[in-house]
């Protein structure tokens, strides 16, 4: 992992991050994904984001950006 890289990635932060799938199993449709949520966990090869749907846990490799963004309007 590149030192500093993406330091917004810590838990309770809200974020987006576009990742890429793994063409073996999705031949022929979405080359990237996104997944917005809140980080709940981060390790050295993945991290963790609870979004609507459930819990992402997306390998740090496959991640091609990220950034902050605000709490969801009320």
């Amino acid at each position: 992992m590149r030192t500093g890289w993406a330091p917004i990635l810590t838990p309770g932060t809200r974020v987006t991050a576009r990742y890429a799938l793994d063409p073996r199993t999705h031949a022929g449709r979405e080359k990237v994904a996104d997944a917005l949520g809140y980080v709940v966990e981060t390790d050295e090869e993945t991290v963790t984001i609870h979004t609507k749907r459930g819990y992402a846990r997306i390998p740090r490799v496959l991640i091609v950006a990220v950034r902050e963004v605000p709490p969801p309007p009320r």
